[in-house]
């Protein structure tokens, strides 16, 4: 406890930063997913900063396969409409593939806690 924990705290936070900032900086991840990140790698310090990492890009997998797959549909389904109503696929404007990766971190930092370095 006290000032170290905070101190080993802070440090998991800015290092979840550093490592994130590049991806966020080239639009490949949201503000709003290095803030969750660095908060939650705040909240659960060094020792379990790894664990938490390592399972929340596993978990981040899953997360993107899925989202990918909807955005598949998503583009399939506007293509069909497209196509019913005589509209040119060239018209039809297809929407942002985004990963709720927000999910990723969530189980991450669970499975951190439950099975990471006390």
């Amino acid at each position: 406890g006290g000032a170290g924990s905070a101190a080993r705290g802070l440090a998991a936070g800015v290092a979840v930063v550093a490592l994130f900032f590049y991806p966020w900086a080239r639009g490949k991840l949201g503000a709003g997913d290095v803030k969750l990140a660095a908060s939650t790698a705040t909240w659960l310090g060094l020792d379990r900063l790894v664990p938490f990492l390592f399972l929340a890009g596993a978990a981040g997998i899953f997360v993107a396969l899925a989202a990918r797959y909807a955005h598949r549909l998503e583009i399939t389904r506007l293509a069909r409409a497209a196509s019913a109503s005589g509209t040119s696929l060239d018209e039809v404007e297809p929407p942002r593939e985004t990963a709720p990766l927000a999910v990723a971190v969530a189980i991450g930092a669970l499975a951190a806690v439950r099975w990471g370095t006390p």
